[in-house]
């Protein structure tokens, strides 16, 4: 059985543990979803699909990180690569790691990479957009 008296879910309600698909497992998944949804609020980023669909966003978010340079990073071309290697981001993986300090806050990161690399707007939100999707993904 599954205990769910902290959401306030009557003792005994529970997911046979079968591993078989059931009619009651469904159904009481389904209201222990709809149940657990209506009593906490979930934030996720919210992310601007038009910038999402080119081949270096794909490309990024498909891989593990690993070495990656700078301007592998989807909004990222060569000038604005320079700039930010020259502030000491040199890898994508520095970038994720700012993108983190700031919790994934947009207009905090967006701040940040303009601050560090003159980006426009249109090129901050690529470059955010693909660091949400891949750490949706990859964490």
């Amino acid at each position: 059985k599954l205990d769910l008296s902290h959401l306030g879910v009557r003792h005994g309600v529970g997911i046979p543990d079968t591993g078989e698909p059931t009619s009651h497992t469904t159904a009481t998944t389904v209201a222990i979803t709809t149940l657990a949804l209506a009593t906490r609020t979930v934030t996720t980023p919210t992310i601007n699909m038009a910038s999402t669909n080119t081949k270096k966003h794909m490309t990024f978010v498909s891989e593990p990180m690993g070495e990656k340079k700078v301007i592998d990073l989807p909004g990222i071309g060569e000038a604005y690569g320079k700039t930010l290697t020259r502030h000491g981001f040199a890898k994508a993986n520095q970038v994720l790691a700012e993108f983190l300090r700031v919790d994934k806050d947009e207009e905090e990161f967006k701040e940040w990479l303009v601050s560090k690399s003159g980006a426009t707007p249109n090129n901050c939100t690529a470059c955010y957009n693909a660091l949400v999707e891949w750490c949706e993904r990859n964490l």
